[in-house]
């Protein structure tokens, strides 16, 4: 950009420079004509002059000017002894008519006539050359500011619908997690019976899940997860089963609330359905039962994703949960009251060939509530606490 810039203002200083010349060189020429037209050649007495040439000059001028035709001679100039020689003959030839041959006038000498130019053609030349100086000088500047743009390849256009499936519209994911999960249990209980702290460690973890784009900015998330363990009794306490199967169901709506190059930054609303155990004191049968109750949750919270060039991608989220309902699918009476719900997730992925994944992601879910549950005409209380985490190994597929 520099050296075009250096080329336009050279180019201006020498067309100004030209024009000053060619002004200089019609003032020239034209005080060069008065001074020729000034001046006669006389001659003296001497016979006719023939012209040796005739030349026809034509000179194109501007308009209002016109078209002139100068026809010039050469006059024959003889020297001292030639001219008497010559007027002794011409006395000879003439004796019968003693006459003097009267000298003829010798045309003037007119040199080329220089073509005029008009102060309005020049006064139009020298603002054309502006305006074309001007114009140039202002496509460079805007050049000069105008911020270069570098095409991508095909290849890098290829790399990055690769590993950037969220700027497809029509991008379907679906996975399958297996894993290992770690399941924590505390309850306090005015009934003894029912209080204790019991955990549990089990590898038969089973997620399935999908995510679909529904545009660039908005995409919905679809997640199912079965645990399958047992609950480990501490002192007295006996139960009437110590088999458990734990589930639930996510559905969250994500928009991408920020954007910047490779990163997206979303909202998520969502609705979160978990099956949790509770245990109760069965008075007719001297037992512990272990109980299982429904819990639906609002969630809100926010998601981050990372594209790399390499085809990973990161990913994590958090969410606060609200609950909505909850009832104990054993038929008692079942009041909750909740403390704190939280949940989030953290994750990674890598792009394979054939539109396939695979990734590792580890979640957390921590839950703290206070019962209250009526059965049999006997109503018992207390606190519970849960913690729910699990690492999981995930098999995508991208389709259309």
């Amino acid at each position: 950009m520099l050296k075009n810039s250096l080329l336009l203002r050279r180019l201006r200083k020498t067309s100004l420079l030209l024009l000053i010349g060619l002004t200089s060189l019609v003032l020239l020429f034209s005080c060069g004509k008065n001074e020729n037209n000034s001046h006669e050649v006389s001659v003296p007495e001497t016979s006719e002059i023939k012209s040796k040439d005739s030349v026809d000059l034509k000179v194109q001028q501007d308009p209002p000017t016109q078209t002139f035709l100068a026809r010039t001679e050469e006059p024959k100039v003889l020297s001292d002894n030639n001219r008497d020689q010559e007027l002794k003959k011409n006395n000879f030839n003439s004796s019968a008519q003693k006459k003097s041959v009267p000298p003829k006038s010798i045309p003037e000498i007119q040199a080329n006539p220089v073509p005029k130019v008009s102060m309005r053609k020049m006064t139009r030349q020298i603002a054309n050359a502006s305006e074309q100086s001007a114009t140039l000088e202002a496509t460079a500047s805007i050049e000069k500011s105008t911020p270069l743009t570098v095409q991508p390849t095909l290849a890098e256009k290829e790399i990055e619908t690769k590993i950037t499936p969220e700027i497809l519209n029509d991008f379907i994911n679906v996975w399958l997690g297996l894993g290992v999960n770690y399941f924590n249990y505390i309850q306090r209980s005015t009934i003894d019976t029912e209080t204790g702290q019991f955990s549990d460690q089990t590898l038969s973890t089973l997620s399935v899940g999908t995510r679909v784009y529904i545009d660039e900015k908005s995409k919905i998330d679809f997640q199912y997860d079965q645990v399958t363990g047992k609950i480990k009794t501490q002192g007295e306490t006996t139960l009437s089963q110590t088999e458990l199967i734990r589930k639930s169901m996510d559905i969250n709506l994500q928009y991408a609330a920020y954007q910047k190059e490779n990163e997206t930054y979303s909202v998520l609303f969502g609705i979160k359905e978990n099956h949790l155990p509770l245990l109760s004191t069965d008075y007719n049968r001297n037992i512990v039962s272990l109980l299982e109750n429904q819990l639906i949750m609002a969630s809100v919270g926010m998601n981050y994703i990372r594209q790399t060039k390499s085809s990973n991608q990161y990913e994590a989220s958090f969410k606060y949960q609200k609950l909505l309902s909850a009832r104990s699918l054993d038929g008692y009476e079942l009041q909750l009251s909740p403390r704190l719900l939280i949940e989030g997730s953290i994750g990674v992925s890598r792009r394979l060939k054939s539109n396939f994944n695979i990734g590792l992601y580890w979640s957390l879910q921590s839950l703290d509530f206070g019962y209250q549950l009526r059965r049999s005409g006997l109503t018992s209380s207390g606190d519970e606490k849960i913690i729910d985490s699990s690492l999981q190994l995930r098999f995508g597929w991208y389709a259309f």
